[in-house]
Parts: C-alpha cells; sequence; structure tokens
C-alpha cells in the first residue's frame, strides 16, 4: 500500500421520500448537534452480502422504518468527502458514498423515536412557492442578480451569458 493510504471506506445513505398530509416529506435521524441527518450507515465487506442489505438494515435500525423500493442514485469517491459516522476515529480511509433513494406509499409506519419525517421544503425553504414567493427568495435573487452584474461588469459575452442563464431581464426566462 503506497505511504499515506489507509484504504477505502465505504459508506451508504438513504434518501427515503414519502407524501405525508399532501407534503413531499424525507425520512430523518437525528445527526451531529441534533441536526436533521438522513439514514446513513457503513458497507463492512465482511458482514454484508450486498449493498442494498445493508443499507436495508442500519435503515430499519436506525429509524425502524422497513425500505420497499430501492434504487442506487450516484457513487461519490471525491477525495476530500467526508462521511463521519460510517467509521467513526482518526483512520484516513478514502470515502466512497453510495446514495440510494427510496420512494413509500402515503401510508408510511411513524418512524422510531431518533427518526421523523421531515417535509422537504423545510429544508429549501426558498423554494416553497405555495403562498407565493417568499421575503427571502426576492432578497437573495436581488443579491445574486447585483453579484451576476457585477461581476460581468462591462464584458458583452459575460452579460450575455449572465442573462441567457439566469434570466436578469424579463426578454429572458428562468425554468
Amino acid at each position: 500500500m503506497p505511504t499515506g493510504e489507509q484504504g477505502v471506506r465505504i459508506s451508504l445513505s438513504a434518501v427515503v421520500i414519502a407524501l405525508r398530509d399532501r407534503r413531499a416529506c424525507v425520512l430523518t435521524t437525528e445527526g451531529e448537534a441534533g441536526a436533521a441527518a438522513l439514514p446513513f450507515g457503513p458497507f463492512a465487506p465482511a458482514r454484508d452480502r450486498t449493498f442494498e442489505l445493508a443499507l436495508r438494515a442500519f435503515v430499519t435500525a436506525q429509524t425502524g422504518f422497513h425500505l420497499g423500493f430501492v434504487e442506487q442514485l450516484y457513487t461519490f469517491g471525491d477525495a476530500g468527502r467526508d462521511s463521519p459516522r460510517a467509521t467513526p476515529g482518526p483512520d484516513h480511509r478514502r470515502e466512497v458514498s453510495i446514495g440510494y433513494l427510496a420512494l413509500t406509499a402515503d401510508s408510511a409506519t411513524t418512524p422510531a423515536a431518533d427518526a421523523r419525517w421531515t417535509p422537504v421544503l423545510d429544508f429549501f425553504p426558498w423554494e416553497d412557492r405555495r403562498q407565493g414567493c417568499p421575503p427571502a427568495a426576492d432578497a437573495l435573487t436581488d443579491a445574486l442578480i447585483a453579484g451576476l452584474r457585477a461581476w460581468a461588469g462591462d464584458d458583452s459575452r459575460r452579460l450575455a451569458r449572465s442573462e441567457s442563464l439566469f434570466a436578469l431581464t424579463p426578454a429572458h426566462r428562468w425554468n
């Protein structure tokens, strides 16, 4: 093994989505300092026969919820990407994190005490347009537009790029 290399650790995370009271909700656990976190755990090759079986086991252990449909979404292996709950300790392994999506019916069971169904828009309040555009979104949009205009300055190519990508004028539409 090359100097400085400590091997690879593989972690699995699950985004479990359900409709609860006509709102998209994600199943969360309690993370560091009480913050909401996704169900997450390590893959142990000596113990776990498959990624999916490992995922199902720790999601059930952490949340009390039994997964139905799951699909692997993406594998992250970038250097510096950490998942501290995967293998606590001072080791310096390369982290490979595999994300899964699980969808469940509206009648999803109530999770265990340390888990809950959290409305997705609680994490992205600026995306919630049910009552119109939230004031924070207007301020964010104004700051973004000002920043893009400052970046573009007198450069017509930068201005055209900003206008087309971010719909800075009524002639452009940001979808």
